[in-house]
């Protein structure tokens, strides 16, 4: 009792902060951004890996295809995007990098459709993992951004929770998903939901406590 009446002053202030931040002006745009953005980004890569295996790639072309050329690719999209935030500003690059990224959930249909020569598997994966490396780059950086001087540990946890609710669902109602409406609905679905992310950062996204604009 006594552990559990010391400890309730604490939950409180904790329960106050986390209602304080998403108060902020634009976070449920923002928390709305890296929910959809995480949840299309999961959605798509589990059902190509399901593709993957449907058309007869072996297992090592898969570990080939997905953990070392898209590996090699996410690092990159990383890396390019660290270097084109700063001139381009945090709108702007969200805008453009979402743009590709949802270019890229399309580019998955292209093997649904049938098209699953070996270079055109590898553009699939290599488009997919370079912008969402590009995305995920921007979208920390804001994360941090938008993370208060008074709690930012608690904001960026309550940033990253909501990404990880979006990668997660999306990844365990794939599968239902697609045996519904198949893998071109899952694909389609996706690159839907990134269009529309495109449409919110481009009419509202707030880019406050960004260091550029």
């Amino acid at each position: 009792m006594t552990k559990q009446s010391s400890d309730s002053p604490l939950f409180i202030s904790y329960f106050k902060t986390l209602i304080k931040f998403c108060r902020l002006p634009g976070m449920g745009y923002w928390l709305l951004i890296l929910l959809l953005y995480s949840a299309s980004s999961s959605m798509a890569p589990t059902m190509f890996r399901s593709l993957l295996v449907d058309i007869g790639l072996s297992l090592s072309d898969i570990g080939w295809l997905l953990g070392i050329v898209g590996t090699i690719a996410n690092m990159l999209g990383g890396i390019v995007a660290g270097l084109l935030i700063a001139p381009l500003g945090r709108k702007r690059s969200l805008i453009v990098f979402s743009s590709l990224w949802t270019l890229s959930m399309m580019i998955y249909l292209l093997p649904a459709f049938g098209v699953t020569n070996l270079p055109v598997l590898y553009l699939v994966a290599c488009a997919a993992f370079l912008t969402i490396g590009m995305m995920t780059t921007a979208t920390f950086t804001i994360m941090m951004d938008k993370s208060t001087l008074e709690s930012p540990g608690t904001d960026y946890t309550v940033q990253s929770s909501v990404g990880l609710l979006g990668s997660i669902g999306a990844a365990a109602i794939s599968g239902v998903i697609a045996g519904a409406i198949g893998y071109r609905g899952v694909f389609a679905l996706s690159g839907a939901i990134a269009l529309i992310s495109v449409i919110i950062i481009a009419k509202v996204f707030d880019t406050d406590k960004s260091s550029a604009t």
